[in-house]
């Protein structure tokens, strides 16, 4: 017979049957002590033997002992050291109660209430403590030790072998590294599951300035960033075209498009602004105007950046003659004409001075005073008083000089003159070429 010590079982629900081995034809119980059947009470030390039962709300309380084939029934409950011993059962138990047995492996086991019954008494489950719980012959066995395991994810992600743990579970020795900020780099650095999940990867986008600019998608970089991977144009010389061609951000910056200018020079000269032409060069889209002939007006008239450069504006020069002469420079008229500016004096009358009074581009011209005969010992001349150099001097006339009386005499080859009144101071006689003398007589 097995028996239990210590079991306190209270509030049974339903019918708790204590099979007895046999019963009375009068349904009582048979005791050495005491016992008592339906809604008795077995007491302290009591014993129920037999075929003796306890039925309805009968209870066993102290060191009462149930043997054979007694049994209790209903509501029953045992309390205290009861012993129950025999083929006495205790029917009844709740769902998922579990009790110690005795498997045949020798392992202290346990039974598990399912259905008001307990089940077969199991040995115990095995843990991963380096001992065989269950009592098959093998440690650990079902736990993979030793096996490759991982622990963390991304970047944290570290690799170390099964092993046991202080709860008797196995878990992975690996240590899991410590997250870092999210870098772009294809690796999951902040350990969350998600790898690069900041970068917005692959979203179109344009780098680069104006002809420089191209498409590309976001992309990780070498430096754990993300930029563009569009190719980047190379800068130009920057043209006047509207184009930004050396990529600054700033189309045609070099021009001033759009500034005042002008075309053409002098009178031909026109308002305008600056504009692109069609070979990217800028211009200045006044048109100018047509050039005329050089005037002294002080205008550029042929358009070839110089004022009246043909008439020597501004040189020195005079107006009049002699005395009347005046300084003054070459200016231009109102007609275009070039002129000299002086102003001449007034004419006087000519006087012996070697000065030009009268202004007429002579100098003491045709001033001659007295007749006189020249100076000259060996041979003198009749003659007339001249101005020379501003003084009067006798100056031969050749016998050239005019006559006394009238006409002169000319006398033929072999002709006898008798001057018959001889009234002059003197008398100049002369050959002529045909052989003719002729004779002036002067006072």
């Amino acid at each position: 017979m097995r028996e239990f010590t210590g079991v306190r079982r209270w509030g049974y629900v339903g019918l708790m049957a204590l099979a007895l081995a046999a019963c009375d034809d009068g349904g009582g119980a048979d005791s050495d002590d005491m016992g008592q059947t339906l809604d008795g009470t077995v007491g302290s030390d009591a014993t129920v033997e037999g075929d003796a039962a306890v039925e309805g709300d009968a209870a066993i309380e102290g060191d009462a002992a149930i043997q054979g084939d007694a049994a209790i029934i209903g509501d029953g409950g045992i309390e205290g050291d009861a012993i129950v011993g025999g083929d006495a059962a205790i029917a009844g138990c709740v769902d998922g109660e579990t009790r110690d047995c005795q498997p045949d492996v020798g392992c202290a086991g346990f039974e598990t209430c399912a259905g008001g019954v307990f089940g077969p008494c199991l040995p115990p489950e095995e843990m991963c403590n380096g001992v065989d719980d269950d009592c098959d012959g093998r440690t650990d066995e079902s736990f993979g030790l030793g096996a490759a395991c991982q622990a963390g994810i991304g970047g944290c992600q570290t690799v170390g072998e099964v092993a046991c743990a202080a709860d008797g579970t196995a878990t992975c020795d690996a240590v899991a590294g410590q997250p870092e900020a999210e870098s772009c780099n294809a690796i999951d650095d902040d350990c969350d599951g998600e790898t690069d999940e900041v970068f917005v990867l692959g979203d179109a986008c344009t780098a680069g300035l104006g002809a420089c600019m191209a498409d590309g998608v976001i992309a990780c970089d070498d430096q754990g960033g993300a930029s563009c991977n569009a190719p980047v144009g190379v800068p130009g010389a920057e043209l006047c075209n509207t184009e930004d061609d050396d990529c600054d951000g700033t189309a045609d910056e070099d021009f001033d498009l759009g500034g005042d200018c002008t075309t053409g020079l002098g009178v031909c000269q026109a308002n305008g602004t600056i504009a692109c032409n069609a070979d990217g060069a800028a211009l200045c889209d006044a048109i100018a105007l047509e050039a005329g002939e050089e005037r002294c007006n002080a205008l550029d008239d042929d358009c070839d950046g110089t004022v009246d450069e043909d008439f020597d504006v501004g040189s020195a020069c005079t107006a009049g003659l002699g005395a009347c002469a005046a300084d003054g420079v070459l200016a231009c008229a109102g007609e275009g004409e070039v002129v000299c500016d002086a102003v001449a004096g007034a004419p006087a009358e000519e006087t012996c001075n070697a000065v030009d009074d009268d202004c007429d581009g002579l100098t003491d011209e045709a001033l001659t005073g007295e007749q006189c005969v020249t100076d000259d010992a060996v041979c003198p001349q009749p003659g007339v008083e001249t101005c020379i150099a501003g003084a009067f001097e006798c100056v031969s006339n050749g016998g050239n000089g005019p006559p006394v009386g009238g006409e002169p005499l000319v006398v033929a080859a072999g002709e006898i003159v008798v001057l018959d009144e001889p009234t002059y101071d003197f008398a100049s006689i002369r050959v002529e070429a045909d052989g003719r003398l002729e004779v002036a007589a002067y006072d």
